[in-house]
């Protein structure tokens, strides 16, 4: 195959891939007191191959160029180098790409406990209700719960 040179492509019946089996056996022996004569490996090997396999490499199977070393693919020109966002009505000038990905990103995280929430007032809190207490994420400052 011109992927992998271990590779084996063939539309040849499976008597043959059993023959080539048998044939790739012989060179590489089985441990037969390891295989119990009812196995099925012990059976398939116990037949003689019908025809000869070579298993020397095909000079074609290492291509010149993997042989060079080259690339398979060619690398990304540039970075950011892909399909770009489409086209928007009125042609308007929009900063760059790689500016509006840094700002946009993490616009979905989800923050910590409320963080931030404390410079507003509570409206429990002004109603005299809220349960939280302390534990509020909101200000119970009486300055910013004062209504205006």
């Amino acid at each position: 195959s011109h992927a992998c040179r271990n590779a084996v492509k063939t539309d040849a019946p499976p008597a043959v891939l059993w023959d080539i089996m048998r044939c790739w056996a012989k060179l590489h022996p089985v441990k037969w007191e390891r295989l119990p004569d009812s196995s099925p490996a012990a059976r398939i090997l116990a037949v003689e191959p019908t025809l000869q396999a070579s298993f020397a490499l095909h000079e074609d199977a290492n291509p010149s160029s993997r042989k060079r070393g080259l690339k398979r693919f060619p690398e990304n020109p540039e970075a950011f180098w892909g399909p770009k966002a489409r086209a928007k009505p009125g042609g308007g000038i929009a900063p760059s790409l790689q500016e509006k990905r840094e700002r946009l990103q993490n616009k979905r995280t989800q923050r910590p406990d409320g963080a931030g929430l404390k410079q507003f007032p509570c409206k429990r809190f002004k109603e005299g209700t809220c349960p939280q207490g302390e534990k509020c994420c909101y200000s119970h400052e009486p300055a910013l719960a004062a209504p205006n």
